[in-house]
């Protein structure tokens, strides 16, 4: 929750500064009910990590999360925009690269080639941790909370 809030913090910051209106401002949305998650893990093939599942159950995805990339809900799981992005030839050629059949687009841009992945716990690269890629690897995490935390940073810099 208090992570939640610090973003939320930064992003008004943003959103005062931001004198042209150019970048989307969201609040997260409400949170995921408990079946909801489990019928998000059902639809990703595995159980969600622990920190993914407590935001879940706080903020049920947060649309322009960092500038022009979504971090995906559980509708976005269960109602496939998180599989749509990864049979993207360039995403789908990373996530196979990885080695792994655990992985969940769990955030993206639709105008960018931003995409947030996360990795299930049984996968052979970097299990239970979250990359970012965009048309190369921005950046990997070791879990959900090491990939907000750096959100929250990436965001107070466009905040400064």
């Amino acid at each position: 929750k208090t992570a939640i809030a610090t973003l939320v913090q930064c992003k008004q910051r943003i959103a005062d500064r931001d004198r042209l209106h150019a970048l989307p401002w969201h609040l997260p949305a409400v949170a995921a009910s408990d079946d909801r998650i489990a019928d998000a893990e059902r639809a990703a093939g595995f159980v969600f990590p622990p920190a993914y599942r407590r935001f879940l159950a706080h903020a049920d995805g947060w649309r322009g999360l960092y500038v022009l990339v979504d971090l995906f809900g559980t509708a976005d799981i269960v109602n496939g925009r998180a599989s749509d992005v990864l049979v993207q030839p360039e995403v789908a050629s990373f996530v196979r690269s990885l080695g792994s059949d655990q992985a969940i687009a769990i955030g993206a841009s639709e105008q960018e080639t931003d995409v947030f992945l996360l990795l299930g716990p049984d996968s052979a690269a970097l299990p239970g941790g979250v990359i970012w890629w965009a048309d190369e690897e921005i950046d990997r995490f070791d879990d959900f909370a090491a990939f907000f935390t750096a959100m929250i940073a990436y965001n107070e810099r466009v905040a400064e």
